[in-house]
Formats: structure tokens, C-alpha cells, sequence
């Protein structure tokens, strides 16, 4: 008698990650805002976070994401992609103090 081995194959991942119809091309990090939210409200799915952050490397940390963070959802070569712009603000160089006089 002939023995058939049957192996089982895992199905491939069919489902494209795809950006909500209506989301606008510029989003800023509110307070409270996560990237698993974020993805949920842009991506359809919230367990695409790790997309978001895959294609932000200056995101360190995916936990922390910042108020005034601006997201920009576009797509490249036909995938979905969020990239984060972090603003900057300039300081004086530390040292420098300016003194002002007045008369008294």
C-alpha cells in the first residue's frame, strides 16, 4: 500500500494594504494620536502600523509620535505610504544672551 504524504501550504497574503478613499494628503499628529489609530483611520486597517513606521526610519521609536508630526499619505509605485515630517525650531546658539539697557 502506497502512503501519500499531504502537506499543507499557508495561504499567501492576498489582501493589498490601501489608503481610505477619502484621506487627505496632509495629516498633523494630534495629542493622543498612535500609529495603530493612525492606520486604522488612513490604512483601513489598524494592524498596519508597522507599515507606517517601516517607511518612516527617522522614527525611531514607534511609540512616540509627537503633536505637530505631519503625516503626508501618498502613494509610491502603487503602495500606500505615510511619511512623517518632524518640524523644526531654531534656538539661539546657547551663550548668546542679549542685553538690553535702559535708562533708570
Amino acid at each position: 500500500m502506497a502512503q501519500v504524504a499531504a502537506t499543507e501550504v499557508a495561504p499567501q497574503a492576498t489582501h493589498d494594504i490601501k489608503i481610505r478613499p477619502d484621506y487627505p494628503r496632509e495629516y498633523v499628529v494630534k495629542k493622543g494620536d498612535t500609529l495603530w489609530g493612525i492606520a486604522s483611520r488612513f490604512l483601513e486597517d489598524p494592524w498596519y502600523w508597522p507599515e507606517i513606521w517601516y517607511r518612516n526610519p527617522q522614527l525611531e521609536n514607534p511609540h512616540l509620535i509627537y503633536p505637530g508630526d505631519m503625516l503626508s499619505l501618498t502613494y509610491i509605485n502603487g503602495r500606500p505610504t505615510v511619511q512623517v515630517t518632524r518640524e523644526v525650531v531654531e534656538t539661539a546658539p546657547a551663550g548668546e544672551d542679549h542685553v538690553v539697557r535702559t535708562d533708570t
